[in-house]
């Protein structure tokens, strides 16, 4: 490295936005930013013809460590629990256990209401600061089971609970769990995602959702909770909600940065052909991507597919910008990565160049969705098709595996691949019940899989 390159270098960690000397910091910034393409060029034809191709462009978040041991995030929450007729007997009784659960986990600084849904809604505790535990819990103690199925209203109570109550340094959020079909109310599944959607843009208030049992639309709630900006958990076992609570808690808790979006202006005439991994909307050439609340060390990743027009022979520069909140700080920051693609009609240049993060990201994410997909055949009830599109998939990964052997959420994706063609063959045996956790279960797995959670 050149002195003059050094000295630049020095200079870029010395100066901040502003321009403005301050001395050198080796303090960990909040948030770490990662962005790149799968290789930075992209190939012409010698003589500068170029051809329509594909690039993939990664871009990470990750959340430092939090620097006080003993921090934890207050939270602002609602508790919505289904009490349907389907969930009488050990259901509801762990529905109760899981909610007196967090009321013990959360003190004076953190709020909370309680909403029990069926045909109608029941303001168990509206928000309020936790004070009289002991009082929550009797008034959780006499929820009983009554009626239908109403999600939607269940749905809007509790936004409307932690809307009163928001607050900046606050997780606010909302805990929805369901063990039925939304059969009362909205029931169409896009009207409710766009709800979570919109909710979660204009005001920042984040949706989890819980599934409970093998009746409920796990699609749905998997919906729900991917563009409410929360978590999706598929629970079993009545018995084991509220181990499930408590994992949810417990990373609410741990939040360390907020309202996290990335932004990308796209040079003209690139297409964005699919985003894997979160939440995305696009106005005109700029894509945004919302990775809303990130946990202390906490990893969250899109992979963008872009189609790059034939015509195109510059060098492109397009920075990376990700605006967020650092609790318990309430002004938004921002970061910034830039990055370059330039052309080559050095092909061996071009091949040596291919960046084998992104490729194992691209493996990754594409075998994710492609298993979806098989999931979903076999949800019509078409298992052996559902397993030729599994097994065709399986050997593929197997070989692609070969490159990245020590890549572990790839070695997951396999295992859940191979352990899926395994039930599917004898799923026509399976009585109802069986098939439908089948299902849920391996659509769950591939979720945390997407989702990078362990």
């Amino acid at each position: 490295m050149s002195a003059i390159r050094t000295c630049i270098l020095l200079l870029c960690f010395l100066l901040p936005v502003t321009g403005q000397p301050v001395a050198a910091q080796t303090k960990m910034p909040p948030l770490h930013l990662q962005a790149q393409f799968d290789n930075p060029y992209y190939f012409i034809q010698p003589g500068g013809a170029a051809t329509a191709q594909l690039v993939y462009l990664l871009v990470q978040v990750n959340a430092a460590p939090s620097a006080e041991q003993n921090f934890r995030t207050p939270v602002n929450i609602a508790l919505v629990l289904d009490r349907s007729k389907s969930m009488r007997g050990a259901k509801l009784q762990y529905a109760k256990e899981a909610a007196q659960y967090v009321i013990d986990r959360l003190d004076k600084k953190d709020r909370i209401a309680i909403i029990a849904y069926d045909d109608v809604i029941q303001l168990v505790s509206p928000a309020k600061p936790v004070k009289n535990k002991r009082k929550l819990k009797k008034r959780i103690n006499k929820i009983e089971f009554n009626g239908n199925t109403n999600l939607s209203d269940g749905l809007f109570a509790g936004y409307e609970q932690v809307q009163t109550y928001y607050a900046n340094g606050y997780v606010n959020r909302l805990l929805l769990l369901s063990d039925g079909l939304a059969n009362k109310g909205i029931t169409n599944r896009f009207l409710l995602m766009d709800t979570a959607r919109r909710v979660n843009q204009s005001t920042n208030v984040t949706l989890s959702t819980f599934g409970l049992g093998a009746s409920f639309d796990e699609d749905l709630l998997e919906w729900l909770a991917d563009w409410g900006g929360g978590n999706y958990y598929f629970i079993e076992k009545a018995r084991k909600i509220p181990a499930v609570f408590k994992q949810e808690l417990q990373e609410m808790q741990q939040v360390c940065i907020q309202q996290c979006r990335a932004e990308i202006t796209l040079p003209q005439n690139w297409q964005v052909i699919k985003v894997y991994g979160s939440p995305y909307s696009q106005k005109e050439n700029t894509l945004y991507l919302d990775f809303d609340d990130v946990f202390a060390t906490q990893t969250k990743a899109a992979l963008i597919q872009l189609q790059l027009p034939a015509t195109q022979t510059d060098t492109f520069k397009l920075p990376v910008y990700c605006t967020y909140r650092k609790l318990p700080e309430t002004i938004l920051q921002q970061t910034q990565m830039p990055l370059q693609v330039q052309p080559t009609a050095n092909k061996t240049q071009y091949l040596a160049a291919f960046d084998s993060t992104v490729l194992s990201h691209v493996l990754l994410f594409e075998t994710n969705q492609k298993l979806y997909d098989a999931i979903a055949i076999a949800d019509g009830g078409n298992y052996d098709a559902s397993g030729i599109a599994a097994t065709e998939l399986l050997k593929k990964l197997q070989t692609q595996l070969l490159r990245f052997p020590a890549n572990a959420m790839l070695k997951k994706q396999f295992e859940l691949v191979q352990n899926y063609i395994g039930q599917l063959v004898y799923a026509a045996q399976y009585n109802e019940y069986q098939q439908k956790m089948m299902q849920k279960n391996a659509k769950h797995d591939n979720y945390r899989i997407r989702k990078k959670r362990k």
